[in-house]
C-alpha cells in the first residue's frame, strides 16, 4: 500500500493459562494507509484490545512482524519504541484517563510538554484542538468537573496534540450515552480526518464501525472484512 503507516504480518499472540495457552491472535494481518480510518469489531473476548496493544507496541507479539512506515520494529531499542509511541502514536481509551490534578487545557497539552515543546506553544496547540472539539469553554476545568463526553473530547485533543501518524482508540464512546456518543464519534472522525492522521478504533457499535473507511471484524484471531 502506498504511504503505509502500519503493517502487521502474520502476528500471533497467546497467554499462558492453567492447562496450556489461550490463543488470541492467530496470524493476524493488517495494513493501514496514511490518513486511513479503520474500525474493528468482534465479540467480547475476541482479542480486539489485545490487537490494538500489540499494534501499538504496548504488548509483545509471540511472532510475526510489526512495521511502522516500512521499518520492522523488532530492530528498535526500548528507548526508540518509547519515542515512537510518544511522537508517532496517539491513544484514546474507553475511560478518558486524564490527569486529575491538571486542567483540560493542561491535559491536552501534556504530550507536547513531555516532548519538550515550549509551554506557550503547547498551550496554544491545546487550545486550538479544544476549540475544534467544541470543549474550549471548559479548558480551565479539571476532569472531575467535566462530563463523560467532555472528558473524551479532551482525550481526543490530547491524542491529536503531536499530530501523530496514527491514533489507536479502544471503545472511545463505549461508556457514553447514545446522544453523547454520536456527538463524540462525529467530532473524533472529523478532527482525525482534518489532521491527516490514521485511525484504528475498536467498537461494539455497528453504526459507528461503518463510518470508517474500512470496517473489519476480528474473528478467531484474524481480521476479516
Amino acid at each position: 500500500m502506498k504511504d503505509e503507516v502500519l503493517r502487521l504480518e502474520a502476528v500471533y499472540k497467546s497467554y499462558d493459562v492453567p492447562g496450556g495457552k489461550l490463543h488470541i491472535l492467530n496470524g493476524t494481518d493488517l495494513s493501514v494507509g496514511k490518513g486511513e480510518i479503520i474500525s474493528i469489531r468482534g465479540r467480547s473476548g475476541s482479542g480486539k484490545s489485545t490487537l490494538l496493544s500489540v499494534a501499538a507496541l504496548l504488548l509483545s507479539a509471540d511472532s510475526g512482524r510489526i512495521l511502522y512506515s516500512g521499518k520492522d520494529t523488532a530492530a528498535l531499542s526500548g528507548k526508540e519504541i518509547e519515542e515512537l509511541r510518544l511522537r508517532k502514536m496517539g491513544f484514546v481509551f474507553q475511560a478518558a484517563t486524564l490527569l486529575d490534578d491538571f486542567s483540560a487545557e493542561e491535559n491536552a497539552a501534556m504530550p507536547l510538554l513531555i516532548a519538550g515543546e515550549r509551554k506557550k506553544d503547547a498551550i496554544r496547540r491545546a487550545d486550538e484542538l479544544l476549540e475544534a472539539l467544541s470543549v474550549s469553554d471548559r479548558k480551565d476545568h479539571r476532569p472531575a468537573e467535566l462530563s463523560g463526553g467532555e472528558r473524551q473530547r479532551v482525550a481526543i485533543a490530547r491524542a491529536l496534540a503531536l499530530s501523530p501518524d496514527i491514533i489507536f482508540a479502544d471503545e472511545p464512546t463505549g461508556s457514553l450515552d447514545e446522544k453523547t456518543a454520536l456527538d463524540v464519534e462525529s467530532l473524533m472522525l472529523e478532527s482525525v480526518r482534518l489532521s491527516g492522521s490514521s485511525l484504528v478504533y475498536v467498537t461494539h457499535n455497528s453504526d459507528f464501525a461503518m463510518k470508517a473507511d474500512r470496517a473489519l471484524v476480528l474473528k478467531e484471531g484474524v481480521l476479516i472484512v
